[in-house]
């Protein structure tokens, strides 16, 4: 949920696409996590579920090391990128308010 306001901040205008994209890949993720969740726990000598479990344990701290890297580096990341810019100008010209909110009040 975190990653959804954090989208609809960050993207303003666009934050549909994005969340709908966040939706999408997290559906698609789980889908696909169905087909080899049984096989991991069944086909590992030893003491399966242990090591499945160590397997996934291992997973999950690397997918949430670029989590603290673009925390980090995302003001040079976003720096670098004409879109992120394009926003925060956009945002200037509101005084810091969302799109949809400063059209309203035109």
């Amino acid at each position: 949920m975190a990653t959804i306001d954090y989208m609809i901040a960050s993207y303003g205008p666009y934050s549909s696409s994005a969340t709908g994209g966040n939706g999408f890949a997290r559906d698609f993720l789980a889908g696909i996590a169905a087909m080899y969740s049984t096989p991991l726990y069944t086909n590992i000598p030893g003491r399966p579920l242990e090591y499945a479990s160590t397997i996934l344990g291992c997973i999950a701290v690397m997918v949430t090391i670029p989590i603290y890297f673009f925390y980090w580096k995302g003001p040079q990341i976003r720096a670098r990128s004409k879109f992120a810019q394009e926003l925060a100008g956009k945002r200037k010209e509101n005084d810091g308010r969302r799109a949809s909110v400063a059209s309203m009040t035109v």
